[in-house]
């Protein structure tokens, strides 16, 4: 059972996130690593310049972001989830910042090579939008955010950095 602080602790990361969504905006989780990113230099190398891109859009006011947290896929019951670095992207308070935010999000992806990104949007329904592979420009609708699942097999979430609070979309 867990303390009254980590209770809080949990819930205060996690009510940033439920904040945004209520208050009619959306988020987005993008990672820099790929397959080709498997050892700790290639990593290193691919966050410093994901916070570079990332900061830069920032500065400009089109996006705020937090990370890396822990994006963690399970894709077969005996093996451990695997994990990589993720990052949290929501708008930022430029005018135009919510109306190119799917934009911005699905550019990242693909400058960093990923499969995919995840957007979810204010009514808590997330969607996976593929931005390499062979279903490149395609969305998969993934269901709607639920907080501190169990990850299962064939799932993924994203363990906000330093807490056991996670956020997962299914269905």
């Amino acid at each position: 059972m867990k303390s009254f602080k980590e209770y809080m602790d949990e819930t205060t990361k996690l009510s940033k996130i439920y904040r945004e969504l209520k208050s009619g905006g959306q988020i987005g989780t993008v990672s820099p690593e790929t397959n080709a990113t498997n050892t700790k230099a290639t990593k290193k190398v691919a966050h410093k310049s994901i916070q570079k891109v990332l900061r830069r859009l920032s500065d400009k006011g089109m996006i705020s972001f937090t990370g890396p947290h822990k994006g963690r896929y399970k894709y077969s019951g005996t093996e451990e989830p695997a994990k990589e670095g993720s990052y949290i992207l929501k708008p930022g308070n430029h005018p135009e910042a919510q109306k190119r935010f799917n934009k911005i999000l699905k550019a990242v992806g693909t400058r960093f090579d990923q499969q995919s990104v995840l957007h979810v949007d204010k009514k808590g329904k997330g969607k996976l939008q593929y931005t390499a592979g062979d279903a490149k420009g395609t969305t998969e609708p993934m269901g709607s955010l639920h907080y501190n699942q169990p990850l299962t097999t064939g799932s993924g979430d994203t363990q906000i950095k330093g807490k056991d609070a996670s956020f997962t979309v299914k269905e």
